[in-house]
């Protein structure tokens, strides 16, 4: 295959991977209460093409300082559970946006975030809360947006499609030094 054509493929998969919509299928997440508890987890779900907005659609795992709690746990939004209001979980990766809440129904922990939502309306400045159980006060404080740190993991469908781009690169890059020596040897 001439040089000129594996370029062309080249660029066209490097096009294609430019065109695909950010997105991840995971969020690891910290937050620092006022208390200095920290929790983490790691919620499952969308992040969206302005790469931005994650659709929580349920979560892998869930630490209190390290620790982490292997009750079943849910998630729900904060809308849902204290409104009723029919609304899946969803944050921000900027933290401008959060409205999830993490509930064991064995033990009756939970945690919950509640920025630029109805509840942090209502109560007129944005929220988070744990219970006592899980390193909380038990009320809600203040969201603080320093201690919330997420961090977006990609999802294993876009690795493909990268190593696919590397390999054509590196395959045209490779072809040129040989189609040269093959000139030479034609043209001697």
């Amino acid at each position: 295959m001439p040089m000129r054509s594996w370029l062309l493929a080249a660029f066209g998969v490097a096009a294609l991977a430019v065109s695909v919509p950010a997105r991840a299928d995971t969020i690891a997440f910290d937050y620092t209460l006022q208390s200095g508890t920290t929790v983490s987890g790691i919620l499952d779900g969308n992040l969206q093409s302005d790469a931005n907005t994650f659709d929580v659609s349920g979560i892998s795992s869930f630490d209190v300082n390290g620790t982490a709690i292997t009750d079943p746990l849910a998630v729900t939004s904060v809308q849902a559970l204290i409104y009723g209001v029919p609304q899946n979980p969803v944050i921000t990766v900027n933290g401008a946006y959060i409205d999830v809440f993490i509930v064991d129904n064995l033990s009756g922990n939970v945690f919950g975030m509640a920025v630029g939502d109805q509840l942090s309306g209502y109560g007129t400045y944005d929220v988070a809360a744990a219970t006592v159980g899980w390193g909380g006060t038990g009320g809600d404080e203040t969201f603080y947006a320093a201690n919330w740190d997420p961090e977006v993991v990609p999802e294993p469908g876009t690795l493909p499609l990268i190593l696919s781009v590397l390999a054509i690169l590196g395959f045209a890059v490779s072809a040129r030094p040989q189609a040269i020596l093959h000139e030479r040897l034609k043209a001697a």
